[in-house]
């Protein structure tokens, strides 16, 4: 890409930044539709590309808070560029629009940071930012100790009732116990004003009536 000058006004860049390259969309004065590039996320490659854009103060550029960090900010900053760290969950997106490329989200940003409708956030101080990170890595690491501490989380009961030691898993009852702990027989005492065969438990002798 030729080196190019805006007297026009300033050339607004937005970047979709991931591990190893950065997608770079390049909105011109006047232009509607972002010229797109494709560089190495290094420092190298980002001073070659301020380069070739001409005046640094004229240029602005922006891309999303992530896992890269704020290294391509302070690195854009130190070299006179104006850049915003946006949020991503306030960046305007129409309904239903769900597809996420590299070349579609920096199209997206340079033409939302021309319009002003991009929500930056507060970029800490390298101190803070190394704060921050010690924070999330001993959480990290206590909640690493929590899963791995013996006798942390109880396995899950089989359904049903307890076995009884050494009876495999067998429910408790007469026909699992041995003889000498079956409990004997509970029998009603004779009441003389009960009928026999009521005490005997058998039914009465019905005789048909001739």
């Amino acid at each position: 890409m030729p080196s190019v000058t805006s007297a026009a006004g300033p050339v607004h860049l937005g970047m979709d930044t991931s591990k190893n390259t950065i997608v770079v969309g390049i909105l011109m004065p006047g232009e509607e539709v972002p010229v797109l590039d494709r560089i190495w996320n290094e420092e190298g490659s980002v001073r070659h590309l301020i380069g070739r854009l001409g005046d640094p103060g004229m240029l602005r550029a922006c891309y999303e808070a992530g896992p890269c960090g704020f290294e391509l900010h302070r690195l854009l900053t130190s070299m006179g560029v104006v850049c915003d760290v946006v949020a991503p969950s306030l960046i305007p997106r129409r309904a239903g629009d769900r597809v996420k490329t590299g070349k579609r989200d920096a199209s997206r940003l340079a033409r939302l940071l021309r319009a002003g409708e991009l929500t930056a956030i507060g970029v800490p101080a390298p101190a803070e930012e190394a704060v921050r990170d010690l924070v999330r890595a001993r959480a990290a690491l206590l909640a690493d100790r929590k899963r791995a501490r013996p006798g942390g989380p109880r396995p899950v009961l089989p359904p049903g009732p307890p076995a009884l030691p050494g009876r495999g898993t067998a429910a408790p009852g007469p026909g699992n116990l041995p003889a000498d702990r079956i409990p004997p027989c509970r029998t009603r005492p004779e009441d003389p004003q009960r009928p026999r065969h009521l005490m005997d438990g058998q039914p009465p002798s019905l005789t048909m009536a001739r």
